[in-house]
């Protein structure tokens, strides 16, 4: 494989987007794994889409070692599929980032001090994930203006 952002179909039917990181004799180990959940996008449509969300919830782990008697098949991901991970990812930890800020305001920080921090974040891991995974850093740019302004977190 020319990149590692991976599609891994295991035996159990689910259907994973990845990070390969490593490929040993009898196991494959992954980051960030997402389970791919296909969605209606309409009441009583035909029309489906799909969502990416964590393959094991409720744990903070992000690498894991999967056996390859589990792994029915392992391709690459195309470019499209790379972007729209990569930008599941970057709305995972920018919604952390917000979490985390808003949890210092309600500790009694300054406002404006959280506010840049958080927004500081945010664009330095959006030109991170830009170069990563090739996607738009943000819709909306965050500029330095915005970062010298006098703004709150709601």
């Amino acid at each position: 494989m020319n990149s590692p952002f991976a599609v891994l179909k295991l035996t159990t039917g689910e259907t994973l987007f990845a990070e390969l990181v490593d490929v040993g004799d009898y196991s494959f180990t992954v980051k960030h794994p997402r389970l791919v959940k296909i969605v209606g996008l309409s009441p009583g449509s035909r029309q489906e889409g799909f969502g990416l969300v964590p393959w094991i919830p409720f744990t903070d782990d992000e690498i894991f070692e999967l056996k390859e008697q589990i792994v029915y098949y392992i391709g690459e991901l195309n470019e499209e599929s790379i972007k729209f991970y990569g930008a599941t990812l970057m709305r995972e930890e920018i919604a952390k980032l917000n979490i985390n800020g808003k949890k210092r305001l309600e500790d009694g920080e300054y406002g404006f001090t959280v506010y840049k921090e958080v927004l500081e974040a945010i664009r330095e891991l959006g030109e991170d994930y830009s170069i990563k995974y090739g996607i738009s850093p943000m819709e909306h740019t965050i500029t330095d203006e915005d970062l010298s302004s006098d703004r709150t977190l709601n």
